[in-house]
């Protein structure tokens, strides 16, 4: 690798005397220290904290910058101005830190054997340490962010190891020590492991990796039992006991599912109760796929495919949907409750043989929330894929941007983030479900209530769910009335705990495969791109909201199946009138035309 590309390779004679002194305070053997590391084999590049691949390879990092998105590349090996892009995007700003960019160059150094491509890796390293282990770091909210301190630490040790074991590099040693110890310390602290989220997974298992991979590193025992008590309490706090993870997005459930299959592979976690709950959580995901094997987009979920070439699960209900019916084990089951985790799927008929999960009908109805970490403003939202085509559809996620100001009055709606195209898929009329007043279902104010569940069943080939949710002024219970293959019976309940009139405004969201053909007498969908068109017909109570498409004040009619790109879909709703109670129906029909 061309020298002019890499900024630096070696450590200054400040951050070298610092480290030094430091690690004598410490009373480390540095010497002692390179003998043990160096005796090790060199660590994988994959594992709990790779939560995607990375498609970028090391020439085109080094010589043109590392890629993030849509974003303007990096120059990693060139001395970054590294605290600009967290200020500018968070998600960038993370993904910087978390030297997304230090797997390929490593990989290439395991590659080729050579020192340029260890340079290379030094490069950003060292100055990333020059820049924030120092007496004056700059002001940047995403260096020390638990995700991104979490995901760096293995690089860290890994690049650590690599450097004991090659002469050329030896005086980065210490420097790259002294770094590992203070990330170890961090790591142990408080203010670093919040229970509540899935970032706590990766603070630990961070923990436990250090101390499994280099016991006799200094404080690596010490981080690693706390790390796997740390374990015990994340299992229990993001997993509901039938095996939902409870931050109400499928996508994060993929996520934290996978790092923790990932680990229990890489041998860190063999604790019998977190295996249990592993268990389930890998069956549940299985439901979570829809007919065209995309996730269900509930919560903070993008559109992620799941059905892609060489997809594996623990599980073999789940490895049969993933695989397209290539490998795994079927299931005979055709609808699956989660009464703790607050969800219910069907599948209609079950898949069976390879080729056969397009053909299902799919239903998912969520009533769940457990915290207020990516809950939309969607109580008893629903949906539903038929005869091939997706009909009842969710807004996704968007993206996160920007956060609001902490005084922004949109904060008491439970509101986090600036964009507008954000906040409209948070919105309660992105979702397939009930507001009164025209007001987002309150999120800020109202305790979680865990799952809204009240009961299921199947008969003769008709499935039920019903769900309840209490707010603060009014309750909402809502049956669905599922046959598959021909039509969808929404029984929508309200009451209300205060005196006078109040407005009901049930909202659907329709695959923009469809096109409206009639909204006089009753509303009709069509899609036409099957050999037979398909043909919807609704209809409900009080006055029909006409159904718009990409409108954009106000914002209705859209979805996000990737992150900050928003897609035309159908918006339409019915408004009724109550005071204390109201019990309407809304009813969709399918038919072939």
């Amino acid at each position: 690798m061309e020298s002019y590309y890499i900024s630096r390779s070696s450590p200054s004679d400040d951050q070298l005397q610092a480290s030094e002194t430091e690690l004598g305070e410490l009373d480390v053997d540095i010497d002692s220290l390179r003998a043990d590391l160096a005796s090790l084999p060199t660590p994988p590049l994959t594992g709990w904290f790779l939560l995607s691949n990375v498609k970028q390879n090391a020439v085109d990092i080094v010589r043109h910058g590392w890629a993030f998105e849509e974003f303007e590349r990096v120059f990693v090996t060139r001395g970054p101005n590294w605290a600009r892009y967290g200020a500018l995007n968070r998600s960038w700003g993370y993904n910087l830190h978390a030297w997304r960019f230090m797997q390929p160059l490593l990989k290439e150094h395991s590659a080729s054997g050579t020192s340029d491509w260890l340079a290379a890796a030094l490069s950003p390293a060292l100055d990333w340490i020059d820049t924030y282990i120092t007496a004056r770091p700059p002001e940047d909210p995403m260096a020390w962010y638990d995700m991104s301190l979490a995901m760096r630490t293995p690089m860290l040790l890994n690049l650590l190891i690599r450097v004991a074991r090659n002469d050329a590099h030896s005086e980065c040693l210490p420097v790259l020590t002294r770094a590992m110890i203070l990330h170890l310390d961090v790591l142990n602290s408080e203010e670093s492991f919040n229970v509540n989220s899935n970032h706590g997974f990766y603070v630990a298992i961070a923990q436990v990796h250090v101390s499994r991979l280099v016991p006799f590193f200094p404080g690596a025992r010490t981080a690693g039992e706390a790390g796997l008590i740390r374990l015990r309490r994340i299992v229990d706090k993001q997993f509901s006991v039938d095996g939902i993870h409870l931050e109400h997005s499928p996508d994060y459930h993929r996520m934290l599912l996978g790092s923790f299959e990932a680990a229990i592979d890489d041998g860190l976690v063999d604790d019998p109760e977190i295996l249990r709950r592993i268990s389930r959580a890998a069956n549940a995901l299985g439901w979570m796929i829809k007919p065209d094997g995309h996730l269900v987009q509930f919560g903070d979920s993008p559109s992620t495919r799941m059905t892609i070439r060489g997809a594996h699960s623990s599980d073999p209900n789940t490895q049969f949907i993933i695989s397209s019916g290539q490998s795994g084990q079927p299931t005979s089951e055709q609808s699956v409750t989660y009464p703790a985790g607050g969800y219910f799927f069907v599948r209609s008929p079950p898949p069976q043989v390879a080729g056969d999960v397009p053909k299902s009908s799919y239903l998912a109805f969520s009533a769940a929330f457990h915290s207020r970490t990516h809950k939309h403003a969607d109580d008893l939202n629903l949906v539903w894929s038929d005869l091939g085509c997706e009909i009842l559809v969710d807004s996704g996620r968007f993206g996160y941007g920007q956060l609001l100001p902490a005084d922004s009055p949109l904060r008491k709606s439970g509101f986090y983030y600036s964009s507008r195209e954000r906040q409209y898929v948070e919105s309660t009329v992105a979702h397939n479900t009930l507001s009164i007043d025209n007001l987002d279902q309150q999120r800020w104010r109202r305790k979680p209530f865990g799952s809204g569940i009240v009961d299921t069943k199947e008969h003769l080939g008709v499935f039920e769910a019903i769900g309840r949710v209490v707010y603060g002024d009014y309750v909402h219970r809502r049956r669905v009335v599922f046959r598959p293959g021909k039509q969808l019976v929404l029984r929508d309940a309200v009451y209300s705990k205060k005196s006078g009139p109040r407005i009901g405004r049930l909202w659907f969201n329709i695959s923009d495969s469809f096109c409206v053909v009639e909204e006089a007498s009753s509303l009709v969908f069509v899609n036409s791109a099957f050999p037979r068109p398909i043909r919807l017909d609704v209809s409900g109570p009080g006055d029909l909201i006409s159904p718009v498409r990409g409108q954009q004040e106000p914002m209705r009619g859209w979805r996000s199946r990737t992150d900050r790109c928003l897609e035309p879909i159908w918006s339409f709703g019915f408004e009724f009138m109550f005071t204390t109670r109201r019990s309407v129906e809304t009813t969709f029909t399918l038919s072939l035309v």
